[in-house]
């Protein structure tokens, strides 16, 4: 019963957790790339501007210019590091630890009870072979008949 009690409050725990949602670190990383790509429009804007008021010079440079954004668009997105759970860290240190010693527990208990019934084990060989020779040696034969000329029976208990 303990075993089932600790399996579903662990489960529970691990459930709690894997739920757990981080709406402020979803709408961080949202806005961050709204800004960005709002960024890179105005930006886009700008240079279109330029080029369409400008000679064949401006409007090269800004060809250039979007073929090496368009080059570097795979490396320029921003990666926010996830949130930091404490409680997933607390999983994190203590599920190594715990699940050692709950094997440690356990292995000890089977140890135990494997030399429990060995011993059993052996006190009913024991026994045994003591029941077998106190039969044989500790009673006296019994005599069938006058002594002169037949054999002698033990008795089969």
């Amino acid at each position: 019963m303990t075993r089932f009690l600790t399996i579903l409050v662990m489960s529970i725990g691990f459930l709690l957790t894997g739920c757990a949602t981080h709406e402020k670190y979803y709408e961080a990383v949202k806005s961050v790339e709204e800004a960005k790509a709002n960024a890179q429009a105005a930006q886009a804007t700008a240079i279109m501007k330029l080029a369409g008021d400008g000679d064949a010079q401006a409007k090269g440079m800004a060809l250039m210019f979007f073929a090496m954004q368009g080059a570097k668009a795979g490396g320029n997105q921003t990666v926010m590091a996830p949130p930091v759970d404490p409680v997933l860290e607390w999983v994190r240190v203590l599920a190594g630890p715990v699940t050692n010693l709950w094997g440690i527990v356990e292995n000890n208990r089977t140890q135990r009870h494997a030399s429990d019934n060995s011993v059993a084990l052996q006190q009913i060989n024991m026994g045994t072979l003591g029941n077998v020779a106190n039969t044989a040696i500790t009673q006296p034969p019994v005599v069938i008949g006058p002594t002169e000329g037949f054999g002698t029976l033990y008795p089969t208990n």
